[in-house]
């Protein structure tokens, strides 16, 4: 009895213990939920590079689920490659990276204020403008505009461009979308197909110049005989994209009528000059088929000032250059998807252009 007096206030105090840790415990879901995400400057440089590539990777891959509401017929198979919306390796731009702080003087035009609010009226327009469109049919009826050439999807499937009265464009990504272009495409009804994506990047369509070569004589060569002008591969701003093409345009020489190519760096300059170098080594007219003010390297971002110029700048350069036909500004969507969203061109609360997609639409460039 006397042992039991002496435990009975040792298991009380032990009981009062166990009874204030629950109440100061912290759950741990509640931990997890406060976990600050993972983006700050400071991680070292294999982070960087993880980080960058997940950007790049989830950019140019078509949306599955936007693919299918784009066409009421059919939807988008499983093995269509997931969208548009960037990489695992940094993006490397052209052929020389950077510096931390972007040269502005070079990498804006002359002025850093937005420009006026754009013209709506009348006019021929400049009609270079190409939607890169990963949206399916949800709110295309609002991005007409005088200066629209045309749409494409990263992808064979239309989202009813009849919407904005002009043509879709329909893509072969890569190898996983050929049954699909080939059941969907016959190209006596587009002026143009569109031939791979990023084949020089290893998470897009990452494809060898000779894998290209063999699936554009099986799928691009009879599109090509029933009507529709081929445009070439659009390779990335590393320095092999250029390279690739050329080695493409050897082993198959004049199999395509019109140069993609993509640019994702901060400088206007070295933008002009890259575009340049592509029609110089081809001289056959050039798309680009994406583009942003966008430093991959680990650099400084575009303000949204410098966004704005170069934005501005280039469609000018675009309009004042013949043989530039068409220019696709990144991004027409609710999410960047790891892309400066200075760049952004929807609004995302109504799915209608903001001020930047209103002056490619219907601004005077």
């Amino acid at each position: 009895m006397a042992a039991m007096s002496r435990l009975m206030p040792m298991m009380a105090l032990s009981t009062f213990a166990i009874f204030l840790l629950a109440l100061l415990a912290t759950p741990t879901n509640a931990l997890s939920n406060t976990e600050p995400h993972v983006h700050a400057r400071g991680h070292d440089s294999v982070a960087k590079r993880k980080r960058n590539a997940l950007k790049r990777a989830k950019r140019c891959r078509p949306k599955t689920s936007s693919l299918g509401a784009a066409t009421s017929t059919s939807v988008a198979p499983s093995d269509t490659p997931a969208p548009t919306t960037h990489k695992a390796v940094s993006h490397p731009p052209t052929t020389q990276a950077p510096s931390a702080t972007p040269t502005t003087s070079k990498a804006v035009a002359t002025t850093s204020a937005p420009p006026p609010p754009p013209s709506t009226g009348g006019g021929g327009g400049t009609q270079k403008l190409v939607w890169a469109w990963p949206n399916g049919n949800q709110d295309l009826k609002y991005w007409g505009g005088k200066n629209v050439k045309g749409v494409y999807s990263w992808s064979p499937f239309s989202p009813n461009p009849s919407q904005i009265n002009v043509p879709f464009y329909p893509m072969l990504w890569g190898s996983k979308q050929k049954s699909d272009f080939q059941s969907k495409v016959d190209g006596s009804k587009y002026e143009y197909c569109m031939f791979l994506n990023e084949p020089n990047q290893h998470d897009q369509s990452n494809m060898s110049v000779d894998d290209a070569v063999q699936l554009y004589w099986s799928v691009m060569d009879p599109a090509r005989k029933q009507g529709c002008k081929v445009v070439s591969p659009a390779t990335t701003s590393a320095p092999t994209g250029l390279q690739w093409l050329k080695e493409f345009n050897q082993k198959c020489p004049g199999c395509f009528d019109i140069v993609a190519l993509h640019w994702y760096d901060v400088n206007a300059d070295d933008f002009k000059k890259y575009i340049t170098n592509f029609y110089n080594a081809f001289k056959k007219p050039v798309w680009i088929t994406e583009f942003a003010c966008q430093n991959f390297n680990g650099g400084s971002q575009c303000s949204a000032d410098q966004t704005w110029a170069l934005h501005t700048t280039m469609a000018k350069f675009a309009k004042d250059t013949p043989w530039i036909e068409g220019i696709a500004p990144f991004g027409a969507m609710r999410e960047m998807q790891g892309v400066n969203p200075d760049n952004q061109l929807m609004d995302p609360s109504t799915g209608k252009p903001n001020a930047l997609g209103q002056f490619w639409a219907n601004g005077d460039w």
